[in-house]
């Protein structure tokens, strides 16, 4: 068969019927799902791992400074949070956010030229890998700090109360973010006040090196949402069917009834917790049972196994991605350095008197010379 034929076929199949899915783990939900959108969620996971897989590259070519973070292995978990959301909706994340933002529907070349700190970035070169943003898509921002983004989103779900606005904030976090303080007064305030927040754990088992067993006197993450009586929510992450039903639940459920959820979806991170961590602290037989259990690959198998694609077209769908992942290195590398006369362009929303105007090194206050009278 052609490449052409296969993609046809595929085409074809996706407009005439719905696949029957079998639920994993136990997890019930609907038994179809329409072939087209599978096949969209399908490659959108496709997009996220190959992109990763680059970005580690160009992170090993010194391309990409700072810290890195990749959602390689968690990319049903990505891809289903932001299909469970309304275009309307915010989405606040911690540093592990690449693979949200090409999810939400950002242009691949922009978060590539951020992360190599290009003008042409989703933060014009000045947030990098940790601190994607893009007001259009709602995204709020990525957080280097751990729990820095709880009561930022706590607090946009009371603007949203305030204003009277129909939408819904999903808080996404990492498994040890339950453990600060942050956490809990968020959720404290956010039951409190009735606020329209979705607080959603990303469980892959490890906050860096240590393990959730080990950090958390409640291992089974959700159950700490009684503390607050909120509704606690255990998820598939490896299903991006299960999760985006699980949080377009508990999304619409803090949109109409003001009542915020804490999910725990888990899933599993292949590589360690950043690029230049040599994860010596799983075992290889860990390591091989969530290969195992690879969503990418299990999607993959289940669109052939119900007739929607074959191997050919598989690789076909794996070579326009890779040539968009590719542009989008080439749209970065092709993107200006930010001038650093603009260094402080974007401290503040608005002007403001004395904000800082000078390079390191020089007189920030150069108006008062060498006169004195600061």
């Amino acid at each position: 068969m052609s490449p052409r034929s296969s993609r046809s076929t595929a085409a074809s199949a996706a407009n005439g019927r719905a696949l029957a899915v079998r639920p994993r783990r136990g997890v019930s939900r609907p038994a179809k799902v329409d072939l087209k959108e599978l096949l969209g969620f399908y490659r959108q996971m496709l997009l996220i791992r190959r992109f990763e897989e680059k970005t580690a590259e160009m992170y090993q070519r010194a391309r990409i400074g700072g810290y890195c973070h990749l959602n390689l292995g968690e990319e049903a978990t990505c891809v289903g949070l932001c299909a469970g959301m309304q275009p309307n909706d915010y989405l606040f994340t911690n540093y592990r956010e690449h693979g949200y933002a090409l999810a939400r529907g950002i242009d691949p070349g922009r978060v590539m030229a951020e992360l190599f700190g290009r003008e042409g970035g989703v933060s014009r070169g000045r947030g990098g890998s940790m601190h994607l943003f893009d007001l259009e898509k709602r995204l709020m921002g990525g957080y280097a700090i751990v729990g820095g983004q709880l009561p930022l989103a706590t607090g946009a779900g009371l603007a949203i109360v305030r204003k009277g606005q129909p939408d819904a904030v999903v808080c996404q976090m990492g498994d040890a973010t339950t453990n600060i303080g942050a956490f809990h007064e968020s959720l404290n305030l956010a039951a409190l006040w009735k606020l329209p927040v979705v607080y959603a754990v990303i469980n892959n088992g490890f906050g860096m090196g240590t393990s959730v067993e080990a950090g958390s006197s409640v291992a089974a993450l959700h159950e700490k949402a009684c503390a607050y009586g909120i509704p606690g929510v255990e998820v598939d992450g490896n299903d991006v069917l299960t999760v985006r039903a699980a949080v377009g639940e508990a999304v619409d459920r803090a949109r109409r009834q003001r009542i915020p959820t804490l999910m725990n979806i888990k899933s599993y991170r292949l590589k360690g917790h950043s690029v230049v961590d040599p994860d010596r602290y799983r075992s290889a037989e860990y390591l091989n049972e969530i290969r195992a259990q690879d969503p990418l690959a299990h999607l993959a198998e289940q669109l052939k196994q119900n007739g929607v694609v074959d191997d050919e077209a598989l690789a076909d769908l794996d070579e326009e991605v890779e040539r968009e992942v590719n542009a989008a290195v080439e749209f970065a590398e092709e993107s200006p350095e930010p001038n650093p006369e603009k260094l402080f362009e974007f401290s503040y929303a608005t002007e403001v008197a004395n904000q800082p105007s000078a390079l390191p090194g020089q007189d920030p206050w150069p108006s008062f010379g060498s006169q004195g009278g600061r």
